[in-house]
């Protein structure tokens, strides 16, 4: 990655670390398809829970319009002899913080450029949000988990390897990503293979809910 998309990358993380907890929520769209002057391709309102209504179970795909000469000579030195090359472009999955209670995909859509320009996919889904009604957890980690299972069956599809998936999240959604990563009892009851997972990467996690009830008591309602 160089330095120009690094720094683009940490001013999406910083800017919508600053608008995660209270961020309001648009309302569903139709889904769509974009394609930016440098040829990424990004595709909004993806339903990955058949038969659900408004936002929450949908996410948006950035997608590389080629991969890059850097990804794909990174990907040749990791492989190991004699393995067969990937098919397809890795694929990041970015779970947006907000405290479970607030907070939005479209927080982090230069993330998925700003990844999609050096040739990976990035997948980033909403989730229902609790709070006023909304489901309590494990909610959250359940639609995490559809999400995950449902890119992997729509992998050939849109390009990226179905094998090559890191999942990652800041705040709450850093710890929707470690549930993914580490709890493989939530991937499994989406009919996915926790092994299926290559990587995890938690920013400015919430990790130990205890504490976190007991400092914050409200976070128990």
């Amino acid at each position: 990655m160089n330095s120009s998309t690094r720094r683009a990358v940490l001013r999406a993380l910083a800017g919508a670390a600053g608008l995660g907890h209270g961020w309001r929520r648009a309302a569903a769209a139709p889904v769509s398809s974009q394609l930016t002057a440098g040829g990424i391709r990004k595709l909004t309102e993806l339903r990955y829970v058949s038969g659900s209504r408004g936002g929450a179970q949908t996410l948006d795909l950035y997608l590389p319009a080629l991969p890059s000469p850097k990804v794909a000579q990174a990907a040749t030195a990791a492989r190991p002899e004699g393995a067969a090359p990937a098919k397809g472009v890795p694929l990041l999955v970015f779970f947006h913080g907000g405290a479970w209670i607030s907070g939005d995909k479209d927080q982090y859509a230069l993330l998925g450029l700003s990844l999609a320009t050096q040739g990976f996919a990035v997948a980033i889904p909403n989730y229902r949000l609790a709070g006023s009604g909304g489901p309590r957890h494990p909610a959250q980690v359940q639609d995490a988990a559809q999400a995950v299972a449902w890119l992997r069956q729509h992998a050939a599809e849109h390009g990226f390897a179905r094998d090559r998936i890191v999942v990652g999240g800041h705040s709450a959604g850093a710890y929707l990503a470690a549930m993914l990563a580490f709890a493989p009892e939530f991937l499994k009851a989406a009919g996915d293979k926790p092994e299926a997972l290559c990587g995890f990467v938690g920013l400015e996690g919430i990790y130990d809910l205890q504490e976190l009830a007991t400092r914050f008591p409200s976070y128990r309602e």
